[in-house]
């Protein structure tokens, strides 16, 4: 019932002003005027209210909590629909705002026929579990209808409108109430006996698989997991970096499920018999519209059978420029002057997931040019960059880090980019790379811009060794942006107000007067209410001081205090600036920090 969450705020609107007048905060003569106000210019109630000084900003919030705690959590929509129509708003009313918010017109399911033609094209139990009831087929316009009961998922809607274009159909969606669309479906089950594979198009393992990855890539999902249960099977997508959108197909059998792990398997070359061990595999050139994807495949054995992963990369993209990854003006200066340097090592620290490897060939474009010999160690190679030597790690056959660095000094390298710095013989041959003329860009996994140094420290590097090689070190989060066409201004809770003045008492700051947004959710962003993500970083250039404080000593500590003095702005204040801009909110900073 989450896309219903918009529409019932809006509707409620009056209830807002009548809970504020019941609290003696205004008047019935001060509520009607800001009603007729709301009417005439669509201005959100509570704004006009505050503006024209009706209410206090904490009268506003406490009169918000009320509504908010007042309607209570519903199992279903008509639940809700009933608890709406006590309180003098019929189902026609809710009905009319939802068409309205979502440009989506309603359909009555109870008497109507569904087309018996439509059921040989789809398999309803698949559908069933998707909410997407198709009710009727025009094969004169190639139409199929569809009811569907969650708006919210708007990437399902698009993945079924592709499935039946290339059937040669268009579609039509309406939506109906959850209830009424189960009820159709158990009629329809009750009287059609369903023999095919359980997708959504009529077909066996390869067409599942097949509807699987479009509708990941449709929904944006960086991640697609295929995961067996004890019955069945259950499809989760990441996207922007949360794993959600579970679905689960109880109803395959375990020879289906087999069938599946087989396709994918055989697709990303890997070896069907073997299912006790790990294996790694890609499929390439996936195609979705006119656009190509590359899949990285990975799986696990479980106590229910194989599970399956698969990392999606758009081909053929451009990459990004350091303002559109979302570094500031600043933080690309100090990157470029670090870039601009013909040897030593630039550390760019992440956890896994943090957007290192996009900001790493954001490096690379930035110094590509026909003049400099740049050679690339990735493990896996997700981009393909005209004018660069990009190789494949690969231990099986020979190909390690540590000994495509040794073979690398024999290629005249003005570059080296090494994917990953994941232990010592790693770690100092790069730093030797450095020594002997070289530029190094490295990714390792750490925390903090500091936590590299004593990541290194604990590898083995000497500190003279760091001191002498080192052009800066990086450190980056990924954090979701706020959707700009919902987002809403909100009184941060207790606990966020707590963290922002300790980042206020910290770095010795102000976030006075401003306004924080948190996400609300419309059709633009699925209701999740944020779309897209934005790095948030902190950048530490080597210069003689920190040098010098490298040399004498290992005390971290000692020299984020000293960097803090000169304007160091470590990941937490950069991530709390980023929502003071309105970019994202305090509650996602507080998720990925």
């Amino acid at each position: 019932m989450l896309y219903l969450k918009p529409v019932i705020k809006r509707l409620m609107q009056k209830r807002l002003g009548e809970i504020l007048a019941g609290l003696g905060f205004i008047t019935e003569k001060q509520l009607q005027e800001a009603l007729d106000i709301q009417s005439a210019t669509g201005q959100r109630l509570g704004e006009i209210l505050i503006e024209r000084g009706f209410v206090t900003k904490s009268q506003l919030v406490q009169a918000v909590l009320l509504q908010e705690g007042s309607i209570p959590d519903f199992g279903t929509d008509e639940e809700l629909a009933v608890y709406l129509e006590e309180r003098g708003i019929e189902k026609k009313k809710l009905i009319k705002a939802v068409e309205a918010y979502y440009g989506i017109s309603y359909i009555e399911l109870k008497n109507v026929q569904v087309n018996p033609d439509v059921l040989s094209i789809f398999d309803l139990k698949s559908l069933k579990n998707l909410g997407m009831l198709p009710y009727a087929l025009d094969k004169d316009a190639k139409m199929v209808y569809f009811a569907v009961s969650d708006l919210g998922d708007t990437g399902l809607r698009d993945t079924v409108a592709a499935l039946c274009a290339e059937k040669g159909f268009n579609v039509r969606f309406s939506f109906a109430f959850s209830g009424a669309v189960e009820k159709k479906f158990e009629e329809l089950l009750e009287n059609h006996s369903q023999n095919s594979a359980p997708v959504i198009i009529e077909g066996g393992a390869a067409e599942w698989v097949e509807e699987v990855v479009r509708r990941g890539i449709s929904m944006r999902a960086s991640d697609i997991h295929i995961e067996p249960l004890e019955r069945g099977v259950q499809v989760r997508f990441r996207i922007d970096g949360v794993l959600s959108s579970k679905n689960v197909y109880p109803e395959l059998t375990d020879s289906f499920v087999q069938s599946i792990i087989a396709r994918v398997k055989i697709q990303a070359g890997m070896d069907i018999a073997e299912k006790r061990k790990p294996q790694d595999g890609r499929m390439d050139n996936f195609e979705l519209g006119k656009i190509k994807y590359d899949l990285r495949i990975s799986t696990v054995p479980t106590i229910n059978g194989e599970k399956i992963v698969m990392r999606v990369f758009e081909k053929n993209t451009r990459i990004l420029n350091f303002a559109e990854l979302g570094f500031s003006a600043d933080d690309e200066r100090k990157i470029r002057k670090m870039l601009d340097s013909p040897h030593g090592i630039i550390y760019l620290a992440g956890a896994t997931g943090s957007g290192k490897t996009t900001t790493l060939y954001a490096m690379i474009d930035s110094i590509n040019s026909d003049e400099i010999n740049i050679y690339s160690l990735e493990d896996p190679v997700e981009k393909t960059i005209p004018g660069v030597n990009q190789i494949q790690i690969n231990p099986q056959a020979g190909v390690t880090y540590p000994s495509m660095l040794r073979a690398l000094l024999r290629q005249d390298p003005d570059v080296i980019v090494v994917g990953e710095v994941r232990d010592a013989e790693t770690a100092e041959l790069s730093v030797r790379s450095s020594l002997t003329g070289h530029l190094v860009l490295a990714t390792i996994h750490a925390n903090t811009a500091l936590d590299t140094v004593n990541r290194l420290f604990n590898m083995g590097i000497e500190p003279y060794l760091l001191a002498a090689t080192a052009q800066g070190f990086i450190s980056q989060r990924l954090i979701r942006k706020l959707c700009p066409f919902c987002r809403e201004k909100t009184p941060l809770s207790a606990a966020e107000k707590e963290w922002v003045k300790e980042i206020e008492a910290k770095f010795n700051v102000s976030f006075a007067g401003t306004d924080f947004y948190s996400a609300c959710g419309c059709p633009k962003c699925g209701n999740v209410g944020y779309t897209g993500r934005t790095a948030v970083a902190e950048i530490i250039p080597v210069d003689d001081e920190i040098l010098r404080s490298l040399i004498s000593e290992r005390d971290t500590e000692a020299l984020y205090a000293e960097l803090l003095k000169r304007g160091f702005k470590p990941l937490e204040l950069a991530a709390c600036l980023k929502a003071a801009e309105g970019v994202t909110s305090v509650g996602e900073v507080l998720r990925v920090l």
